[in-house]
């Protein structure tokens, strides 16, 4: 399975509420809106509100920036194979049209704004997801998300994908993993498209050429590399100290979740260079995770931010309708639903 897959090379150890195992419509069955931004009366950003289906945020911009003639930022990335919808702000527009529409999205224009937009400037996603149980009963699995508590696991989506897998390229370029490589490459996934241009087609063509599944690595940036080994240090830290839905036991502080509603957050630091050289339990657990593994820590980046070790959902609830379920469920920025789901039950896969 596909989640066999990730869990292995992404380091989640984690039991979720129930033994139930469901699988993610998509595109159209896993709906996210992004909340929200201000607006302004003046200002030197357009506001655009978007509703895409079935294209990747980056492709999204080049037809935003073709209809307007400005420069493009947008808040989060989302998913290229869901319903989404999202704010698109546009610099120095040489047109302003209230509407725009292509293919497979529309745009409309919600005003401007002052401040500069930035990633994560929205505060929270609604989701809308419906899923098929494949295994288990409906109803046990709607009701793990009474009082729902979701780990701040990093997943696959953190990268944004083109081919379903190519999140998965830079952690194993960043781990002594090459037959994990190899099965990676070898898997094929729902979904699955061609390959596109890139340096993943070129990783792939000297894997073929050089009978060597450690080739690829010499193509993915260091950016990806580093980021991707971050968040695999991360969720290992994270399996450790959180096996069991729930509170968490272990983590730095306790702060606000930034969603509706009075609901808490358990957050700590991300794992950086400066992290390991710290005192105190959080980084003896972040050198430990390193040393017994034989990671290279060097690739980390100096410093880093907190995360969220877990928090409480807003507004969860799950109604089940025929053989599966649809679940709403509200999450500050850098959550992943994905998430909320594998902790309810097992997700048999996820393109």
């Amino acid at each position: 399975m596909i989640a066999k897959i990730l869990e292995e090379v992404w380091g989640i150890r984690f039991r979720p509420k129930t033994r139930v195992v469901v699988s993610i419509n998509r595109p159209t069955g896993f709906i996210v809106a992004e909340r929200r931004i201000k607006t302004d009366k003046e200002g030197p950003w357009l506001v655009y509100w978007v509703r895409k289906i079935g294209i990747s945020t980056k492709r999204l911009l080049k037809q935003i920036r073709t209809a307007t003639g400005g420069e493009v930022s947008f808040m989060g990335l989302k998913d290229a194979k869901a319903v989404t919808y999202q704010y698109i702000l546009v610099l120095n527009p040489k047109r302003s049209p209230q509407y725009i529409e292509g293919e497979d999205f529309k745009a409309w224009l919600l005003g401007r704004r002052v401040k500069p937009p930035r990633l994560g400037s929205h505060l929270w996603n609604s989701f809308r997801i419906t899923v098929n149980v494949i295994e288990g009963e409906v109803e046990e699995f709607c009701e793990a998300f009474n009082n729902l508590i979701v780990p701040g696991f990093y997943g696959p989506q953190r990268f944004g994908v083109e081919r379903p897998n190519t999140h998965i390229l830079g952690l194993l370029a960043g781990l002594p993993s090459p037959g994990l490589l190899f099965k990676e490459y070898s898997f094929s996934y729902p979904f699955q498209g061609e390959y596109r241009a890139g340096y993943e087609a070129s990783g792939t063509s000297s894997v073929r050429r050089e009978r060597d599944p450690y080739a690829i690595t010499s193509h993915v940036p260091h950016f990806i590399a580093r980021d991707a080994l971050q968040s695999y240090i991360w969720n290992r830290m994270l399996s450790v100290v959180y096996k069991e839905p729930g509170e968490p036991q272990f983590y730095e502080k306790t702060t606000r979740a930034l969603c509706p509603g009075d609901k808490r957050a358990w957050i700590a630091r991300l794992p950086s260079r400066k992290l390991l050289n710290s005192r105190g339990d959080w980084a003896g657990l972040a050198r430990s995770i390193v040393r017994d593994e034989g990671l290279p820590w060097r690739l980390l980046p100096r410093d880093a931010p907190m995360r969220p070790v877990a928090v409480e959902a807003c507004r969860a609830s799950c109604r089940p309708s025929g053989e599966g379920a649809v679940v709403w469920v509200t999450l500050p920025r850098g959550i992943y639903a994905t998430m909320a789901i594998r902790t309810a039950g097992y997700v048999s896969w996820i393109n």
